[in-house]
């Protein structure tokens, strides 16, 4: 796999920075998950963007934004892009709830 659904960072977690902290505490605070990658189209002079994004309510199912079309696409489809940002979001952490666009 290119991009990892799930990312934890708990062992590069430590307290002090010397010394790895405990597991229990950070395992649940340093756990991500894959939320979207940005992919840019074309070359230096120019181009687009697009933007491959998990669902809200479906975990499992991806979309891909483009100006003004949303369409669902594959995992496999998202693991073939060449991505220019990935964002991961944290787990196991209350947020705000938000309006959901897809």
């Amino acid at each position: 796999e290119l991009f990892l659904l799930r990312l934890g960072i708990f062992c590069f977690c430590c307290v002090p920075y010397y010394r790895p902290a405990p597991a229990s505490t950070t395992t649940s605070r340093a756990t991500y998950q894959l939320k979207a990658i940005v992919v840019h189209r074309g070359g230096p002079g120019g181009g687009h963007y697009i933007t491959y994004r998990c669902g809200v309510n479906d975990k499992s199912r991806w979309y891909c934004a483009s100006d003004a079309s949303v369409q669902e696409i594959s995992w496999e489809r998202v693991q073939s892009c060449a991505a220019y940002m990935v964002f991961y979001e944290k787990t196991g952490v209350r947020s705000p709830q938000c309006r959901a666009v897809l």
